[in-house]
């Protein structure tokens, strides 16, 4: 007696076959993808770290001069301290931010002692925050920025005096001397609340 062979067992080697195919298939390209987003975020901590310290490198510190006629008020001080916490990138610099930690960004205030016993007020904030400090700074201060090599001070001219230098826009008012002082809007706030670090 001859034994037929199953018309069915040929389609289920095949069957066997190919899923094994497609099983190593599957698996070698899902192993690929693992492999490139790997990479991919790899290369973005890498990214950000370069560019931490090439944005840290880039900081400037810039030190507040009061004058013998500076006396702010309670109100002045809240308004300069809201200006300045409520700092933002614009919008071609959110790239950059979000390759950069927020570190790169902040605007960190220190306080130190000089030789004469006198109380020092410096910022460090990126180069793009330094006309903003200047222009929201307090009419009495002179504002000027320090060499990190050298220790040597350049004046920050305030905007009041950068827009006399160089001629009135049509349109803008004229600057006084109450140019750069802005009142609080929110008197709730105190001067206790403000942080010595807020992001820009």
């Amino acid at each position: 007696m001859r034994w037929a062979s199953s018309p069915d067992v040929g389609t289920a080697w095949s069957l066997f076959t190919r899923s094994i195919a497609d099983f190593f298939g599957n698996t070698a390209l899902m192993i690929g993808l693992a492999v490139l987003a790997g990479l991919a975020v790899l290369g973005i901590a890498v990214l950000r770290r370069h560019g931490l310290h090439r944005r840290l490198a880039q900081r400037v510190t810039i030190e507040l001069k009061p004058s013998e006629e500076f006396t702010a008020s309670l109100d002045e001080v809240q308004a300069i301290a809201k200006r300045w916490s409520r700092v933002r990138p614009s919008a071609h610099r959110l790239f950059n931010r979000w390759l950069g930690p927020a570190g790169a960004h902040a605007l960190r205030v220190t306080l130190l002692t000089d030789d004469e016993g006198l109380l020092r007020y410096r910022l460090t904030v990126p180069p793009h925050a330094v006309p903003l400090i200047s222009a929201s700074g307090y009419k009495a201060v002179e504002v000027r920025q320090i060499d990190r090599a050298t220790g040597d001070e350049e004046l920050v001219p305030t905007l009041a005096a950068w827009l006399q230098a160089n001629g009135l826009p049509a349109g803008f008012p004229a600057a006084d001397d109450s140019a750069g002082v802005v009142r609080a809007d929110d008197e709730s706030e105190t001067a206790g609340q403000v942080v010595d670090e807020v992001r820009s």
